[in-house]
């Protein structure tokens, strides 16, 4: 954990998975961990699946204002290149 108590999981399912439950499967066990539950908060990114995290209880942002980022697309498929 960082000195800032921030934590990232990153977690996703594959798209041969996708629409067959897994989602829901994996979240419902991801929010019954006891220290997912102690969390301030928790914050989820989805391209499409808006409609499904807001059935667990997931909103819009409280304050978009306060989030930024650095994006880097593709960066999981560039080469490794090690010296």
């Amino acid at each position: 954990m960082s000195s800032d108590g921030f934590r990232e999981h990153p977690l996703f399912v594959l798209k041969q998975y996708r629409g067959k439950g897994v989602s829901k499967d994996l979240l419902q066990y991801v929010i019954n961990i006891k220290w997912v539950k102690q969390l301030r908060r928790f914050v989820l990114f989805t391209e499409d699946a808006q409609t499904l995290y807001s059935r667990y209880g997931f909103t819009s942002l409280s304050d978009p204002k306060k989030y930024m980022e650095i994006v880097q697309y593709n960066m999981y498929r560039k080469p490794i290149i090690s010296k």
